[in-house]
């Protein structure tokens, strides 16, 4: 899909919608940020689907890693469209000072750590008490609400990679288990003779490479044959579980 759908009709309906509103080139600029704003919410949506919840989880851990990564990226795209497609700042210039030297002051105070002053009190002259008083994460607010979005998905992460190399698919174990299609006695007893085979097929294969295992490493250093034991599935889930909390 183009950035533009029709590109001069879209830019001459910005430059209308600017040339109404009071200073031109600022009514302009805002008109096309609302309309790329757009735009990307909408793409933003769409580019959530990789954060898709499975089968093998349960409420609590999609509270966790869907729900609460989604509403942080969400968080973060939204205060990134301000500071990086916006106007992040908007200072107080004097009269005399052109359009370019406002947007120059704007973007020199954005880029420079800023201080907080109560109303009722005036700036600090000391430049010491002014660089006490400093605000300097602002800047960085987009970032840690994608670091802490991705922190929220480690533990699904883990738990999905190292499921998976134990041999039994309870993604798909519990998806044909709650299919609606289940209802029709023949069709239930042919999806539990395929969980059967597959549950027993798994296992029969954890025996083998525990009891039958040929290199000196896993034969020395057992913690390589972890995810042959019959019990690995259920440890992991305990030591994954917390970290959703």
């Amino acid at each position: 899909m183009p950035l533009f759908d029709g590109s001069e009709r879209s830019l001459r309906g910005l430059r209308r919608r600017g040339r109404r509103g009071r200073g031109g080139r600022d009514s302009y600029q805002q008109a096309a940020v609302l309309e790329v704003g757009a735009m990307v919410l909408q793409n933003m949506f769409s580019a959530l689907s990789f954060l898709h919840y499975r089968k093998d989880d349960d409420f609590v851990d999609r509270l966790s890693y869907f729900y609460t990564s989604s509403f942080l990226i969400m968080m973060a795209v939204l205060v990134s469209f301000k500071q990086f497609g916006g106007r992040p700042l908007e200072c107080w210039v004097p009269a005399q000072f052109t359009a370019s030297w406002e947007a120059y002051t704007e973007m020199y105070c954005w880029a420079q750590n800023t201080y907080w002053v109560p109303i009722d009190q005036d700036i600090p002259p000391d430049f010491a008490d002014r660089e006490y008083r400093q605000i300097s994460y602002y800047q960085w607010v987009p970032f840690f609400l994608l670091l802490q979005a991705f922190l929220y998905y480690v533990p699904c992460l883990m738990w999905r990679l190292m499921s998976d190399k134990s041999g039994i698919r309870l993604n798909d174990i519990v998806q044909m288990a709650t299919e609606k299609e289940n209802i029709e006695p023949d069709y239930r007893i042919r999806t539990i003779e395929s969980l059967s085979r597959h549950i027993e097929s798994a296992l029969r294969y954890q025996h083998t490479a525990t009891s039958r295992t040929q290199y000196t490493l896993h034969r020395v250093f057992k913690c390589f044959n972890m995810r042959y034991y019959e019990s690995y599935v259920t440890g992991l889930y305990l030591v994954s579980s917390p970290l959703f909390v």
